[in-house]
């Protein structure tokens, strides 16, 4: 180690080439659980290349398909060879996304377990406290960790399921925009932010691994319930009325339908009970004429995607706003 003088003529240490540039209780996260990353990593790796290969793959097989069907005209069911896609590729593609539907879930309990919960729940965090490191900056050094890498490996992950969704999101049975919502576009990441923050919550206000992480579990799923069922109103529906209950496009989301009155009201599907006596006495005392559906057209997955994640992403601002001050309050 070599010496310069400064100014005053005092020696100095000159800085070290070869030392790390994290280093204090952030370097601590990072060997506590560096086992941890390493899985994380090598996960993240095969996922990126399964997705990069999937969308290969899909878009080749439909190209060649559509080159063959344009070749054979009327002498091939181009329909069923087009719904190869499902057999072949589209199992994989559901298995993967509900995957990453499921990660946001995974870093809160992370967050919630091994993260905050056991180190209070075992008193280690008293040594990183007495060692010059205040209750806030270990709280803070704990959280970027998770957040950092739920953030960053979210955005990717979702972008490229998203993409390799895309080509092929009609001829996949089960897997539309509206049935795979949380598993595409900013859901994911917005989600993975809320796990962070409910894990944290409740790690530092219950203290014990199990019970935090169990906690986790059942808040995390109550609130994504909430945010599904709030969903169709965050942007406005259409209406289509018939006859009869009509018919929507393979592509749109039909979230409610009903009857239509001689006066133009409309009703719930369930004020008539299909049952048949029954149901037609009952469409008969309501005056019935017809039936409605509200839907979204597949442009508005957008438009309800940035919306959602705007809701979630407040949620978790206001969980981990809370999580501080509780931090701050007991640790003064």
């Amino acid at each position: 180690m070599t010496t310069t003088a400064t100014t005053d003529g005092a020696p100095r240490t000159a800085p070290d080439p070869h030392r790390s540039p994290v280093h204090g209780v952030t370097w601590l996260v990072l060997r506590q659980h560096r086992l941890t990353l390493w899985i994380s990593a090598v996960v993240f790796l095969a996922l990126v290349i399964e997705l990069v290969w999937l969308r290969t793959a899909m878009t080749d097989y439909i190209r060649t398909t559509m080159r063959h069907c344009a070749d054979a005209g009327a002498h091939t069911d181009c329909a069923t060879e087009a719904m190869g896609v499902e057999t072949d590729y589209g199992e994989l593609l559901n298995a993967t996304g509900l995957f990453i539907g499921l990660l946001p879930l995974l870093f809160g309990l992370f967050v919630a377990g091994p993260v905050i919960a056991r180190e209070l729940e075992s008193g280690t965090y008293q040594l990183a406290w007495t060692q010059s490191v205040t209750p806030m900056r270990w709280f803070a050094a704990k959280l970027a960790l998770p957040a950092v890498v739920a953030v960053s490996g979210l955005t990717a992950l979702s972008a490229l399921h998203t993409w390799a969704w895309w080509p092929v999101q009609d001829l996949l049975p089960g897997q539309s925009w509206y049935q795979g919502f949380d598993k595409l576009g900013a859901a994911p990441v917005a989600y993975a932010l809320l796990g962070v923050a409910v894990g944290a919550a409740a790690g530092l206000l219950i203290k014990r691994t199990l019970v935090s992480m169990a906690v986790t579990l059942v808040v995390f799923e109550v609130l994504t319930w909430a945010f599904a069922a709030l969903r169709p109103y965050l942007a406005g529906s259409r209406t289509k009325v018939g006859k009869d209950f009509p018919t929507l496009n393979s592509m749109d989301w039909g979230w409610r339908q009903g009857y239509v009155t001689a006066s133009g009201g409309h009703l719930p599907e369930e004020t008539c009970p299909s049952r048949s006596a029954v149901q037609q006495q009952c469409l008969t005392d309501h005056h019935v004429v017809g039936g409605f559906g509200d839907y979204h057209p597949a442009s508005q997955f957008w438009t309800l995607q940035w919306t959602q994640a705007a809701l979630v992403v407040v949620v978790a601002a206001a969980l981990a706003w809370f999580a501080v001050r509780w931090m701050r309050r007991g640790h003064r």
